[in-house]
């Protein structure tokens, strides 16, 4: 968030990207500054992860706890993480856009189901995520910052790869460009589904609810959406 910030002169609401390219090009300190930040937080996540790798309290809330198995995973339409803890790597929606394809993008992907995969497939992912913003800065050449224009009528669908999972919209437009109907679909709607309705059901202790549920990384202000 403090590179967002520095980037775009916001933390969450940076209304960045626009369609066709991006509002403003990537000063040349900012780049350096980024590439600074990427080794902070690489350092404290391998710290972060030997802790979660070893610790036997994390290991009692979360290995074999709130076990997903892959079949039950299709059947939830389970998503993101939580699906691909679950062995279905084929989810991620990433593996289908052509700037992750010139990454040579793998996703990450755990076979075991329970909250400890969970956990390490989002820990996996910061480490992966580090790296591709490195290899994006590599690549960056100078060109337009912004491509486009005012859209014209028409409708769409897309569907991307969101942290918690693959996220779409259906989009319309007037003669103007305006929306005239938007809808959403968030991955928490799946996510929570697949929680409910079978990760919780192997729980055993009472203790062992809480860490189930936010395995699966619920936001229900976008479920509420």
């Amino acid at each position: 968030m403090d590179e967002l910030e520095r980037i775009t002169g916001a933390r969450v609401t940076c209304a960045y990207i626009v369609p066709g390219g991006v509002r403003f090009d990537l000063r040349d300190e900012d780049a350096v500054h980024l590439r600074a930040s990427l080794d902070i937080i690489e350092r404290d996540m391998k710290r972060y992860i030997r802790m979660f790798e070893g610790g036997p309290l994390i290991a009692l809330r979360s290995k074999d706890v709130g076990v997903l198995t892959k079949e039950s995973a299709k059947e939830a339409h389970a998503v993101g993480p939580t699906a691909r803890a679950s062995g279905m790597p084929e989810t991620d929606m990433r593996l289908h856009h052509p700037t992750y394809q010139k990454l040579n993008f793998k996703p990450v992907f755990r076979t075991e189901g329970d909250n400890f995969a969970r956990i390490m497939v989002r820990f996996e992912e910061i480490m992966h995520s580090i790296d591709l913003i490195r290899r994006c800065l590599d690549m960056l050449r100078p060109g337009p910052i912004r491509g486009g224009g005012i859209p014209s009528a028409g409708e769409t669908v897309y569907r991307g790869e969101a942290p918690r999972g693959e996220l779409s919209y259906y989009l319309k437009t007037d003669d103007a460009g305006r929306i005239v109907d938007i809808s959403v679909q968030t991955p928490s709607i799946m996510n929570i589904e697949a929680c409910t309705h079978y990760m919780l059901k192997g729980v055993a202790s009472l203790a062992d609810v809480p860490s189930t549920f936010i395995s699966a990384d619920p936001c229900i202000a976008c479920t509420e959406r």
